[in-house]
Parts: structure tokens; sequence; C-alpha cells
């Protein structure tokens, strides 16, 4: 993200759509409240409660990439802090 800024693109910093491979250009922006998850399209936030629930919460279905899959058709999330 820093180098977002340094190269006078700074407006692409929080505009709901993400730059960095890494997402960091999309984290702790105003239009996502604590302890959401930011889609990685537009500005949409889903609460981390709701991550890998087995619904599709992100119109890019990004609320369940990254999850495993158990036995008795329970989810359980890979990684609780994953950026996308």
């Amino acid at each position: 993200m820093a180098a977002i800024r340094n190269s006078g693109r700074g407006e692409r910093v929080c505009d709901g759509v993400v730059d960095c491979p890494d997402f960091s250009d999309e984290l702790y922006c105003p239009y996502c409240p604590e302890h959401h998850f930011h889609c990685g399209v537009g500005k949409t936030c889903v609460h981390k409660d709701r991550l890998c629930d087995g619904q599709i919460d992100c119109d890019n279905g990004a609320d369940e990439k990254g999850c495993r899959k158990f036995g008795g058709g329970g989810r359980n999330k890979e990684n609780k802090n994953r950026l996308c």
C-alpha cells in the first residue's frame, strides 16, 4: 500500500478495488466496520462470523473460499484471519 501512496496514486487506497496482492490497500477502510471481512470487490463487507459458514454472502463467494470441509458436512475456517 505504501507503494501506491508514494507513487501519487493515493486515491486508489480504500476505493473498493483491490490493487495490492495482499489486499493491504483495502484493509482498515472506513466502509468495513471492525470484525468484518472485505469481499474484495466493491465496498461489500460481511461479519467475520459469516466466513466459512456454508452460505455465500459475498457476490464473488470470497467468504467461502479457502475453507475446509469435514466429513459431517461441517465447515471450518482454514485461517480465521485470512484476507481473501
